[in-house]
């Protein structure tokens, strides 16, 4: 073969590999659009049909398997977040809780059961706590170490229940398997449909959603005093989520008293000049709404759209708003432990409103 048609030939495979490059190429870029586009399709059938007045609820029971995953994919990193106070969420119980029950479901993936596990050991128990204060709570105690599965639950407790902790574990691997989580139930979310409340984790609540009639006549059958606060809880996670992909940023909610320890219940959306007259009212009491939104970052917003702004009520200085928002807090006197973290729109003369802005999540999503 002479030198020309070696350097053809090499030419035509450089131009075949190419030509495959492109093609792979494109196909990639083909396919991550598709993928952008199928979350783009899953949202607008949720915007629309909450448009056309089908019940959230039955929006997301309606959903197919693929639909589910590709709203869950979209929201998986984003860090679990709760209607309850920061002092419950670090609390050691509830990580040890849900430590322990991942370590259940981790043995059901290898055994296929639960019912037989062996109980830790203290040097088992000891190495759980120790992977705990790295990756779930940092700043958790090593009085965490104190729990066994056999105490009672300290916190269902409260709420009227007797559960120990390796039942309640047990309770969130089977409720993690009945909603196709990819581990247990976060104990949490479980305590927030107890007290009717909503679920926030966006990842959680849309799996949850689209299998909450499998997933509520178990907790029904565990938590029996709770089936009027479970289908209540129901139905405004599977509201908030709808909304939430229909771009809803603000919404009515009113100081609630779950058991004696506080809270708020989120009622309906309201566009962004109802939140401003909220704050401008200035009201005091629990009966006059206040706002709650998903991010901190909205909250923030609203208060900057109050700048200049003179409440019309409880405000007999003339003081105006100042647009920027206090330091968060959760009012938690008189052991108020499930009041949920807020903000309120400052004074420029000093001092704040009376309304609270509610919010779940502290970062951007």
């Amino acid at each position: 073969m002479n030198i020309k048609k070696v350097k053809r030939l090499m030419l035509c495979i450089l131009c075949t590999i190419f030509v495959f490059v492109q093609i792979d190429c494109v196909n990639m870029i083909a396919d991550e659009t598709a993928a952008e586009l199928t979350y783009s399709e899953v949202n607008k059938k949720i915007v629309e049909a909450y448009a056309n007045s089908v019940a959230p609820s039955e929006i997301f029971k309606s959903l197919t398997e693929e639909e589910v995953q590709i709203l869950y994919d979209y929201y998986v990193d984003v860090p679990a977040v709760t209607v309850f106070s920061e002092e419950i969420q670090n609390s050691d119980e509830v990580a040890y809780i849900d430590a322990l029950a991942n370590q259940y479901y981790d043995e059901l993936e290898r055994r296929g059961e639960i019912e037989n596990i062996p109980e830790m050991s203290q040097q088992e128990i000891d190495e759980l706590f120790d992977s705990i204060e790295v990756s779930m709570v940092p700043n958790a105690s090593r009085a965490a170490i104190c729990y066994e599965p056999e105490n009672p639950c300290a916190i269902l407790q409260i709420l009227g229940y007797t559960y120990t902790i390796l039942q309640v574990s047990k309770q969130l691997v089977t409720l993690g398997v009945t909603i196709g989580f990819s581990a247990a139930f976060p104990f949490l979310e479980l305590a927030a449909l107890i007290v009717g409340a909503v679920i926030i984790t966006m990842s959680v609540a849309i799996l949850y959603c689209a299998a909450a009639t499998a997933a509520n006549d178990l907790i029904f059958g565990w938590y029996y005093n709770s089936k009027t606060k479970v289908k209540e809880a129901n139905e405004t996670t599977a509201l908030v989520v709808a909304q939430h992909q229909s771009g809803a940023q603000f919404w009515e909610a009113f100081r609630r008293d779950w058991f004696g320890f506080g809270g708020i219940i989120i009622t309906r959306p309201i566009l962004l000049d109802t939140a401003k007259s909220y704050i401008k009212n200035n009201q005091i009491t629990d009966t006059f709404p206040d706002v709650f939104c998903v991010k901190k970052t909205d909250a923030f917003e609203l208060i900057n759209e109050m700048k200049y702004a003179v409440p019309t009520e409880n405000n007999s200085s003339k003081k105006r708003f100042s647009g920027i928002a206090s330091p968060s807090e959760a009012h938690r006197d008189k052991n108020k432990i499930f009041n949920m973290q807020h903000v309120h729109a400052m004074y420029i003369e000093g001092g704040h409103g009376h309304t609270h802005i509610f919010y779940a999540i502290p970062f951007e999503i």
